[in-house]
Parts: structure tokens; sequence; C-alpha cells
């Protein structure tokens, strides 16, 4: 094996590493090894990095793709209950209205690693770039601000639903109302020139058509419709984000336009809005694009339901690629080159066939760190040995 020599040479900007997602493998129950993958990533990167602290809110076998729940493994980090928060000034979960939109750099490690096993290739095609993109969006956040925020308002019938595993607060709101509105105005201290994300989230069953303006004019829309969001083999409705950007200044007036509701049957479900931070968190992304063998994915009743194949593996790296390349600061790393051996696992490295050893935690962290290092402080990074 290579010899990865890591030395510490940039500065101390890192306050927190946090960890979101499932364990760095799929496993179909929460396993010792899947459990202990996302703590060895945070420590050890956090030491390199010289981070104040670390935190874990993975959970293993988790799906981003879905809502919080526990029977189909799908404890995800986008709702309240997956421990999803606004990590920049992490003082505390909650709402960041009013308050400073700048923080000192921290890092998310997000390990995205189950939900092709649990949808299917031809799903994960449509719907993870759609809450891949929601999520690096909501993890880049500064302030996130609730549907009953003062600065949002509504046209047509609305109802107000308290819960936390379909949503990133204590609730959220939904119409069956054609043509309902919701209207949100940017709040004064808002910097000009940000980003803003209006997030909604649905379900097979509740997909409609939203459209976009600003300020009176265009700015797109979307028909849910196109997206094919997941459904379990029993009907069990399973909830994911969608997020729409916009660059704004205070005083911008968003507008949403509710239509294609199917006759009321399907309702539009309005979550929050965020603004991103002046200086994002940098995120990590750890991909698995092979593993040494399919067999759980394919167990009944475990909540597996498609065999998966390396190409189907590759394809998904395929779609984790194309959405991270809109995004600045988010970093990904390839695990086959640091854990195979061309076609050939190195099985010394694998705590089972799914999750890297303490080995291969070690060598996945020299790697994230030389990355991260590199995007921070591309003239001070250290790596010798040979690679």
């Amino acid at each position: 094996m290579p010899d990865r020599i890591i030395t510490n040479t940039i500065p101390t900007q890192l306050t927190v590493v946090h960890a979101y997602g499932a364990s760095l493998g799929v496993g179909v129950t929460i396993t010792t090894a899947g459990a202990r993958i996302a703590n060895r990533l945070t420590s050890q990167l956090a030491r390199m990095l010289g981070a104040a602290s670390e935190v874990n809110r993975s959970v293993s076998g988790s799906c981003l793709c879905m809502d919080n729940d526990t029977t189909l493994h799908d404890a995800k980090p986008w709702a309240t209950t997956g421990g999803w928060v606004t990590i920049c000034q992490n003082d505390g979960p909650g709402e960041r209205a009013e308050q400073p939109l700048a923080s000192k750099r921290q890092l998310a490690i997000l390990t995205p690693t189950s939900d092709l096993p649990a949808m299917g290739p031809a799903r994960f095609e449509s719907l993870f770039p759609v809450v891949l993109r929601a999520v690096l969006r909501r993890l880049r956040a500064g302030a996130v601000y609730g549907h009953g925020h003062s600065s949002m308002s509504y046209t047509g019938t609305w109802t107000t639903q308290t819960a936390t595993n379909k949503n990133s607060g204590s609730g959220y709101r939904y119409t069956s109302a054609e043509g309902a509105t919701s209207r949100i105005t940017v709040p004064a201290h808002v910097r000009p020139g940000s980003k803003l994300h209006a997030q909604w989230i649905f379900t097979h069953d509740h997909r409609p058509t939203l459209t976009f303006t600003k300020n009176g004019s265009a700015a797109g829309s979307i028909d849910l419709e196109t997206v094919l969001a997941f459904n379990t083999t029993a009907g069990k409705q399973r909830w994911s984000p969608y997020s729409h950007e916009f660059t704004v200044n205070p005083g911008d007036v968003i507008v949403t336009t509710v239509s294609e509701t199917n006759l009321g049957a399907a309702r539009a479900h309005f979550d929050s809005y965020s603004i991103e931070a002046e200086t994002p968190p940098l995120v990590l992304i750890f991909k698995v694009a092979r593993f040494q063998n399919y067999d759980l994915f394919s167990t009944p009743g475990a909540g597996w339901t498609y065999e998966i194949s390396d190409d189907d593996a590759d394809l998904a790296e395929s779609v984790i690629n194309d959405t991270v390349a809109e995004f600045s600061d988010v970093i990904t790393i390839d695990s086959d080159p640091i854990l195979w051996d061309g076609d050939t696992p190195n099985t010394h490295l694998y705590d089972d066939p799914y999750h890297p050893n303490a080995w291969g935690a070690s060598l996945l962290a020299a790697e994230g760190y030389r990355e991260v290092a590199n995007k921070l402080s591309p003239q001070r990074v250290a790596l010798t040995g040979t690679t």
C-alpha cells in the first residue's frame, strides 16, 4: 500500500467538522461497522485540519431522498428529526432570521450512498440530483426562514401542518387550491446579490407544477410530475425536497403559483427558504462507486428492492459529479482508487463488504485532508510519500 503522510500546515480555519448522510457503505441494518465510519472520518479530519470539534449526524442505512421513517432506513439529513440544522453559526437548531450571515469556515462531510439500492437506477437518475441539490444548498445556508416567518404571505387556501419528519422546521404549509400563491419578501438585512433558495417538499402523489416570479418577472418553473418520486411497493409515500434558486436584493418579492394539482387530489407543500452564507461551509462528499457484493440490496423485506450492478454504481457516480459541478465549494472524493486495486477490493481495508475499517477510513481521511487543505490554502499543503 502507498504511504500517505499528512502534515497539518494550513492555518486553523475550520471550527467544526460535521457529518451527514449514511454510513460510508450501504447496510440493511445499523451495523457496528456502519456506525463507526462517520465517527472515524469526522474525528480524523477534525484532528488533521485543526478544527475545534466534530459533530456526527450520520445514520447508517439512511437515504437523502426519503422522509424520516425508520421502517425503510430513511433518517436522512434534511428533516428536523434527521438533524438538519443551519450549520453556519451552529449555536443550536432553529431559524437564523435577523442574524449575520457570515461565519468562520466549517466543513460538512456528506456520504450519500444508500439511495441507489433503495430506489433503483431509473428513479435515482431522476430524483437524486433534485434532492442532492437541495441538501447542498441547505448545508451552505447562513439563514433559514420557516413557512410562518413574517416575510411570508399566501393567497388561496393553505393549511399548516405540524411535523418534523418531512420538513426542516416545526412544520410546513400545504394547498390543493389551483392558482394559490406563496410570497416571500426578502428581508432588509439580506446582503444584496445573495442566493435565496425556496424549498418545497413532494411525494409521488403530490407533484404539482410550481411557477416562479421575481418582482413580477418570470423566474422559472418546475413540473414535479417529471421527477420520479419514490414510492414503495406497498404504496407508502416517501417525501423529498425541491429547492429553487434566486439571486435577490433586500425588498425583492418572490411569488410561487401552484397549478396542476390534479383536481384537488395533489398538494403543494412549502417548507422554508434560506439565504446562502457569505462564507459557506465546505462540503466534502465521499463517493463509493463499487461494493464487494450487492447481495443485501435485494433482500426481501429489508427495504432494498432493486438489484444493483457496477454499471449502475458508475451511473450514480456520474449523477453526483454532474450535480456537484454546480457548486464552487463542494469537493468529491472517489473512494475506489483508495480502497480497490484495479478491479480487486483491498479486503484488508474493510470491516465488511461495504464499510471501510479503521485503516481504510484513515486513507480516506488523508485524501479528504489533501483536497480540503488544497481548497483552503493551495500553497500550504504538505503531502509526502508515493501515491
